[in-house]
């Protein structure tokens, strides 16, 4: 009897093993909501926390740990315009609401919430504005618990139901820093020299400011933390075909568009540099990536420039050598819609990632991001190494990547396939320049027609995914699903 069960198991142990090898998934994580609101953050080695706009007027945050459990949940009026940590708490900074042909709804609140239990304990009014005409809003979070609410006050006015402005032209910018009690400080109003084209922040809470001024030169201004008027300037030739040829995404048209066509960010360790990079036309109407570096301890900028023509595309994909040859081959359409996705710094080299974009017209709109480029600098902006990820995102609204560093690796996961029904990932040695992984994530329990969108969960041992499923084509009301897979 004994034999016949040992025998009975070791038949049964393929099973158990394939079994093992599925990804663990969460059904329903949500309702039908709007969606989730900018990267989940990291509250600590084994907690990320989830915000949603479940719809324009009230939000929810979720605390989910390395298990895929669900330690608490929030929901809080408002439409959400992001969260982090503060003061050993959490922020979550909403709006009273929001609406397609009026943009935000006024005033702006802070909530303060205990990290431990996900209980309000605070809410104040931080800001509130008369402007007319369309506001959008960014938040950042710095090591040092700062935080700043950047409002831009555009020159776009009410929109016809059903419509978005993808890109915005903004008159005048105002942060506001906070205090413990969730009190406005260091009030700061900015007038663009310019078109503006990005702000990003460095872990001390210093704000940048990027513009390209009239003569087609770009303007990067920094603001530091606690002041409230610039502490200096750094202008460089781009060589820019027209002073129009970098905009500024609105940042409440993700739900339709893509992101906008330029990317800022901090330097990981030196707080006086920033980096900047585009791709446009240059004054020979030739399609280039640009990328600088502006170091503000010597006023500087430095910069490097790449050609985006067909030949170089038709180049990269014929000496593609494939990581396995079950994946797809690269999709590279040309340079005339290139984009950047991505930029980011860590441990002494930059990533600038970009694809070329499309929208394809039928029955309904898709938005197509074909295969990720992938450019490694050094700080002195020489290319180490040129990679691509042979990825498809093909959706009826825009999606995106998802980046992540850790142990000298740069991990990327991508909706690819037709109509984006398939995950890939990637594992890149920042060393070598070389993959170490690219592998097509099992998505048994996952719908064909759930995509994620740049809002993974990246634990020490493994990561997970949140999963949009579609539930409405007209309002891109979705149920997120969870799914949870080891490195």
């Amino acid at each position: 009897m004994k034999k016949l069960l040992l025998q009975y198991a070791l038949l049964l142990l393929p099973v158990f093993a394939l079994a093992q090898n599925d990804p663990q998934v969460y059904k329903d994580l949500t309702p039908k909501i709007m969606g989730i609101v900018g990267t989940p953050f990291k509250l600590n080695d084994h907690t990320y926390v989830i915000q949603t706009n479940i719809d324009d007027e009230n939000f929810e945050l979720i605390a989910i740990n390395d298990k895929m459990g669900v330690l608490w949940r929030t929901t809080l009026k408002g439409y959400a315009i992001g969260a982090g940590k503060f003061k050993g708490q959490i922020l979550a900074v909403a709006t009273a609401g929001y609406s397609i042909t009026k943009g935000i709804a006024n005033p702006y609140t802070g909530f303060l919430i205990n990290s431990q239990t996900g209980k309000a304990i605070q809410q104040n009014v931080i800001y509130t504005s008369t402007y007319q005409k369309k506001e959008w809003a960014k938040i950042f979070f710095s090591a040092n618990d700062g935080f700043s609410l950047v409002i831009g006050l555009t020159d776009n006015g009410t929109t016809f139901p059903g419509t978005e402005i993808a890109y915005i032209d903004t008159k005048d910018i105002t942060v506001i820093d906070l205090n413990e009690k969730l009190e406005a400080i260091n009030i700061k109003h900015i007038v663009p020299n310019g078109g503006f084209v990005g702000v990003t922040a460095n872990n001390k809470n210093d704000l940048f400011t990027f513009v390209i001024q009239e003569d087609k030169t770009l303007q990067v201004s920094k603001y530091e933390s606690g002041k409230t008027v610039s502490s200096g300037s750094v202008i460089q030739d781009i060589n820019l075909n027209n002073k129009s040829d970098i905009k500024y995404n609105n940042p409440f048209a993700g739900r339709s568009t893509f992101e906008d066509n330029a990317w800022s960010c901090a330097s990981s360790t030196d707080q006086n540099v920033v980096y900047f990079a585009a791709a446009h036309k240059n004054s020979n109407r030739d399609r280039e990536l640009t990328v600088c570096k502006i170091n503000f301890n010597n006023k500087t900028c430095q910069l490097t420039s790449e050609p985006l023509e067909g030949k170089q595309f038709r180049s990269i994909e014929k000496n593609y050598v494939p990581f396995d040859k079950k994946l797809d081959k690269p999709t590279i359409d040309g340079g005339e819609y290139m984009a950047v996705r991505f930029v980011a710094e860590n441990n002494g080299i930059l990533i600038v990632a970009f694809a070329d974009e499309s929208i394809q017209e039928s029955a309904s709109k898709f938005f197509r991001d074909n295969s990720i480029i992938i450019n490694g600098y050094d700080v002195n902006l020489k290319q180490k190494f040129q990679k691509i990820m042979p990825s498809l995102s093909d959706w009826q609204r825009a999606l995106h990547a998802d980046y992540h560093f850790e142990n000298n690796s740069l991990y990327v996961i991508a909706n690819t396939g037709k109509r984006s029904k398939e995950t890939i990932y990637g594992q890149l040695d920042l060393t070598t320049g070389n993959w170490l992984k690219q592998e097509m994530l099992d998505r048994k329990g996952i719908g064909t027609q759930e995509f994620t969108d740049k809002n993974i969960l990246w634990f020490t041992n493994g990561f997970i995914v949140p999963y949009a499923d579609l539930k409405n084509a007209i309002t891109y009301k979705k149920v997120i699903d969870l799914a949870s897979y080891p490195y």
